[in-house]
């Protein structure tokens, strides 16, 4: 079952640079859960990686790093993983940064009794971010949840689990539920 791939202009997996360079395209990181509906949602992050004209790693223009993570996708299917809606962007708010922009959702989306899908996500830190969120002074790293309310359309009302103050020391969170009767 393939759900999303990203194919540069000429339809190749990768893109050719001016320079003889590629940048090649990898979906990863992925996350996976079935709503109450039976709609399966699935996230994952884009990360792009550069290699020089012979096939070796390169730096990324400005960074120490060879790649580089534009965003978070998601799509869904509601026949069971046999279609998928064309792959949209998740808005993930404080997550980003100058480095590598890091972004990662993480395990599985889970499911609460009233219908609200939640989804955790670890990264790095965008010092640009200008959102509702109160994000601790020296924040490198953080991990939060996410929450759609409409069966995994649209995903919003964003929380913090953690903020650290080291940019590659992530947290990995996975959600549960929890019986509390």
């Amino acid at each position: 079952m393939l759900i999303c791939e990203r194919r540069g202009a000429d339809g190749e997996l990768f893109e050719r640079q001016s320079d003889g360079d590629y940048i090649v395209y990898q979906e990863r990181a992925q996350t996976l859960g079935q709503l109450p509906s039976g709609r399966i949602v699935c996230a994952w992050n884009r990360q792009d990686y550069y290699y020089d004209a012979d096939g070796k790693r390169v730096p990324r223009p400005g960074v120490a790093g060879n790649h580089h993570t534009p965003g978070v996708a998601y799509s869904w299917s509601d026949d069971l993983g046999k279609t998928w809606v064309k792959a949209r962007w998740l808005d993930t708010g404080p997550f980003g940064g100058t480095g590598h922009g890091a972004r990662h959702p993480q395990w599985r989306i889970i499911s609460l009794e009233d219908g609200t899908a939640m989804m955790s996500l670890f990264g790095e830190y965008d010092s640009e971010y200008d959102g509702p969120l109160d994000i601790p002074e020296g924040t490198r790293s953080l991990a939060a949840v996410i929450r759609s309310t409409d069966n995994g359309q649209t995903w919003g009302d964003l929380s913090l689990i953690l903020t650290k103050e080291n940019p590659l020391n992530y947290e990995e969170p996975a959600l549960c539920l929890v019986d509390n009767k």
